[in-house]
């Protein structure tokens, strides 16, 4: 299966956010660090791919569909 570079560049970046907001060394840096991880993880969903194979077995697919979840209430 070809890996998608643009997602696994993404999926990469949310991961080490979501690492970042563990070792954060206050609220606001930890707040800030969950941000990015969150973009970087709406830019993955973006991804002209769609849902692939690649999906199912990602370690941040609870994040993925969370947030796929709050996306589709605030479109309805």
């Amino acid at each position: 299966m070809a890996i998608n570079l643009e997602r696994q560049y993404l999926s990469r970046r949310a991961r080490e956010e979501l690492k970042a907001v563990e070792e954060a060394a206050c609220v606001e840096a930890a707040s800030a660090h969950k941000k990015l991880e969150r973009l970087y993880i709406e830019e993955c969903i973006a991804c002209d791919h769609g849902r692939t194979d690649e999906c199912i077995e990602c370690d941040l697919r609870a994040q993925c569909d969370a947030i796929q979840a709050q996306q589709a209430e605030t479109d309805a």
